[in-house]
């Protein structure tokens, strides 16, 4: 192949090996003057021919370019987050300045990458994937830094932390970003107590085949999630929250085979799920370090008083019920929400501020007895009460009695 001659030469100059890999070993990610695991970029089951080496660079964690030979085809591809890649004077600089290289590089890198055509979907899929997060509030912006400092490729889109996630908005960038492999989001939004339309999202990814992730956090225990049905790959969950127990010990409910295909692409040794799977599983029911046994004695009566009280429905029913005199009460002192009534969960609910100062609001409230959230998340001047644990109406009553009080009205 002609333009071979090119690439071989640049991968010589620039002293970056190509490495050959042998099936269901994991390409690597170049950063940082070094390269680094990748496990997000695999040779996919359909490339996982031994006289199919891949010879490749990767130069950011966004964009991926180099001499492919699938199957017996070579080729020049570019892979990233668009849909088209036209090299630039200013592109190739950055390049070579992250790589470490020096500038007199430049004529040989912008020779060689204007030879690369755009690349196609079928191409993308043997080098990338990508986790698309949907963001609307500082709960979704953490998994963001999650994904960031883990080096995942990913994207996001952002909504207005007081809005649901926007399913039409999701659809358009499915059908527009062939090459995102999952969908992920929180159900209730505890920024604000937003909750999002997780049945619609679920059931729309799934359409264009994606696996869904779902944060549960906060509503598990407290709103029917039906994983079956919606085919919802992963939820991860707490102790804590609506299950009542004692924070500290977090769990994900997922599909075996997903799970079992997992091994070994963890970054994170103490969050390797597969290694903890094994552990608790083959290994007869053990954590690897050291069991939070006050915990897990903990959630287990926890889990006998949920069933003891009813389960979801009476658990959810009490929980609508505290919301109700909460949000009721709050209205008639001319305290608002700045959640729509048809947006809002029944976990916590997010109140203007108005004329009250924040700090003397809650030495108050803690003086008679009752502790909220110590500070705000939003933009605007807010407060959030919780509607969830160990709290019953008369307590609701109680509280928005001591607020009347407070607010002398």
């Amino acid at each position: 192949m002609k333009e071979k001659p090119v690439i071989q030469d640049f991968f010589n100059t620039v002293r970056v090996p190509v490495r050959r890999y042998e099936k269901n070993e994991p390409v690597h990610a170049y950063a940082n003057g070094e390269f680094t695991p990748n496990p997000l970029l695999l040779l996919l089951p359909y490339v996982e021919i031994e006289s199919s080496p891949l010879g490749y660079i990767v130069t950011s964690e966004h964009l991926f370019f180099g001499f492919v030979r699938i199957d017996g085809m070579e080729g020049f591809y570019a892979v990233g987050p668009t849909t088209t890649f036209r090299p630039t004077t200013a592109l190739v600089r950055a390049l070579l300045k992250e790589m470490g290289q020096h500038a007199h590089h430049e004529a040989m890198l912008l020779e060689y990458l204007q030879k690369i055509p755009p690349y196609t979907v079928g191409q993308s899929r043997h080098m990338l994937s990508i986790l698309d997060f949907l963001v609307n509030g500082e709960y979704g912006k953490r998994m963001l830094t999650i994904a960031k400092n883990s080096r995942r490729n990913y994207d996001y889109l952002s909504f207005d932390m007081t809005q649901p996630i926007d399913v039409e908005t999701v659809e358009k960038k499915l059908k527009k970003e062939k090459d995102i492999a999952a969908v992920i989001f929180a159900h209730c939004e505890t920024t604000t107590g937003v909750l999002n339309p997780l049945e619609e999202i679920a059931e729309l990814a799934k359409s264009y085949g994606k696996k869904v992730l779902v944060d549960a956090m906060s509503s598990f225990a407290a709103y029917e999630i039906d994983m079956v049905r919606l085919d919802i790959d992963a939820l991860a969950a707490s102790s804590n929250k609506c299950l009542e127990g004692l924070p500290g010990l977090s769990f994900v409910v997922t599909k075996k085979k997903l799970l079992e295909k997992s091994e070994g692409r963890s970054r994170s040794h103490s969050l390797d799920l597969f290694d903890q799977y094994q552990g608790l599983y083959a290994g007869g029911g053990k954590f690897r370090f050291t069991s939070p046994t006050n915990v897990l004695l903990a959630l287990r009566q926890a889990i006998n008083e949920y069933k003891k009280e009813g389960g979801l429905q009476a658990r959810k029913a009490r929980y609508i019920e505290n919301h109700k005199i909460l949000t009721g009460g709050f209205e008639k002192l001319g305290i608002k929400s700045i959640v729509a009534p048809e947006h809002q969960s029944y976990i916590i609910t997010t109140f203007e501020l108005g004329g009250f100062n924040f700090s003397e609001l809650y030495a108050a409230l803690k003086s008679k007895g009752f502790i909220i959230y110590p500070g705000k998340m939003t933009d605007t001047p807010t407060f959030r009460i919780g509607n969830i644990g160990d709290i019953y109406p008369s307590d609701m009553i109680r509280l928005v009695e001591a607020v009347k009080e407070i607010s002398g009205k």
